[in-house]
């Protein structure tokens, strides 16, 4: 019989109401396993609850990610044949995407799942989500997924997109790679793992990253105070394709102020994505100066996730990489994170050449 480690740190799935009436997450591994009885039938589970106190996922921390993707690590080493980690949705993409980053080919799968309701509460999902997740790491398919309401997602391709409803997950900008239905697990387009690459871990970061949602308003000199307060990178969600507010008549703009701080800031990273659910950004399509900030630095995200791009620059600034490196790095498809085709049209002027590979896990995944 097959044998999967299952981790936990918490979240709704593992939350059962206390003596004040409300739910807080509790439950460990056996506890969580012991209400799907038929985990025990189709394999042998292992346990590694990391905390001594479950956590909430809102709460996670730069530390958190640097815990997780140690015991996974060590369950890549070892003998099991798959890993499953619970945690909370609210911050489960940008886990996914982040562990994406930090274990470099893993050749086992790597199953996050957790729930909308708790696993102890009347309709809960946590039931059908934990058993999909467990039939998911059997079914051997290396990478690092999310499975969630019947769907199998690439850990760098997923956002949540309802507080609450069951299906909360959802890929963005690609297919679904699978999907778990009463026939079994059913994977269409599986994460490809170069079968020569080591298995490694990386999990140097950074978490002096600022995420600027623009709005309409929004006043342009402050902008310009990101530097003064410390933060190494930025990404930028702009409206649309690449919306980014500009003014003919005078008065200072956002587009001006942004410019100002990549002319100012040679130092600091300054990527862009939408903040539309799904798409990308291209700043080639219309004349408001999207050329102009690619010359003054601007770096492109295209069909990336905002949790990708985050992510991502988090883990690039953890590295001793030049400015430049960190444009052409943003561009690379490390993991699945940016598909291809948008990254072979990328259009920047310091991309070029941009030394050894600093990965060697080439995803391919659809688009």
């Amino acid at each position: 019989m097959k044998t999967i480690l299952l981790i936990t740190t918490g979240g709704t799935i593992a939350c059962r109401k206390n003596e004040a009436g409300v739910y807080s997450p509790e439950l460990r591994g056996r506890e969580l396993t012991a209400c799907v009885p038929e985990i025990a039938s189709i394999c042998e589970p292992r346990y590694n609850d990391i905390y001594q106190t479950p956590l909430d996922s809102t709460n996670i921390q730069l530390s958190d990610w640097a815990l997780m993707s140690e015991a996974i690590y060590a369950g890549l080493t070892q003998d099991c044949d798959g890993i499953v980690v619970t945690m909370g949705t609210d911050t489960m993409s940008y886990t996914a995407a982040m562990l994406s980053f930090m274990l470099i080919n893993p050749h086992k799968p790597v199953i996050l799942t957790g729930s909308q309701i708790p696993m102890t509460a009347p309709g809960t999902d946590g039931k059908q989500n934990l058993l999909d997740a467990f039939q998911t790491a059997l079914a051997g398919y290396p990478g690092i997924y999310i499975v969630f309401d019947g769907k199998i997602i690439y850990g760098t391709r997923a956002s949540k997109v309802d507080a609450l409803s069951s299906c909360a997950i959802e890929p963005i900008n690609v297919p679904r790679a699978g999907s778990v239905t009463a026939g079994g697990v059913l994977m269409e387009h599986p994460i490809k793992i170069p079968a020569g690459g080591e298995t490694r871990m990386d999990n140097r970061v950074c978490g002096d990253v600022f995420l600027l949602k623009l709005i309409p308003g929004l006043v342009p000199d402050k902008i310009d105070t990101l530097l003064d307060l410390g933060f190494k990178g930025i990404v930028l969600e702009v409206f649309g394709l690449q919306g980014i507010p500009t003014a003919s008549d005078g008065r200072a703009s956002v587009y001006q102020s942004i410019k100002k701080v990549l002319e100012r800031g040679k130092t600091i990273p300054i990527a862009a994505t939408t903040q539309c659910v799904k798409g990308e950004t291209n700043f080639g399509v219309y004349a408001l100066g999207g050329r102009e900030l690619l010359e003054a630095g601007l770096i492109p995200c295209y069909d990336m996730t905002t949790e990708a791009a985050v992510t991502k620059l988090m883990w690039l600034l953890g590295h001793d990489y030049s400015v430049g490196e960190i444009k052409a790095e943003m561009l690379r498809n490390y993991c699945g994170e940016i598909s291809d085709t948008a990254a072979s049209r990328a259009w920047t002027p310091e991309l070029g050449a941009s030394g050894e590979d600093r990965r060697d896990s080439g995803v391919n995944l659809p688009v």
